[in-house]
């Protein structure tokens, strides 16, 4: 699933050239090695870190696509908003409860 959002982000400045949006994949995030890898030498990610908290720190990391396994979403996108960054998942943000709601002012006060 994430190699179909890198992809996808990557066509969304080239598709809407006229609206002149910026589209950098700063970071990855992937337990094994080799997909770490193959997300920067392949799909164009500047780094890659093993886990998502060491992501979710990085300064230059403003929005955050959640790719993970469907157990994993929850936790990662508490995690993405307490850091301030946009998150987005394919489950609604009612499934998390209603204890979050995504900041759409921009991510990290950007």
């Amino acid at each position: 699933m994430g190699r179909l959002h890198a992809r996808s982000y990557r066509a969304l400045a080239e598709r809407y050239q006229r609206l002149g949006a910026e589209v950098r994949l700063v970071a990855a995030c992937d337990p094994v090695a080799a997909a770490r890898d193959e997300a920067v030498a392949a799909l164009g990610f500047e780094r890659a870190y093993a886990d998502y908290r060491e992501l979710l720190a990085d300064p230059e990391v403003d929005v955050v696509s959640i790719c993970s396994p469907n157990f994993l979403h929850h936790e990662i996108a508490l995690a993405a908003v307490a850091a301030g960054n946009l998150s987005g998942s394919r489950n609604p943000w009612e499934g998390l409860g209603g204890a979050v709601a995504p900041d759409r002012r921009g991510g990290k006060g950007r």
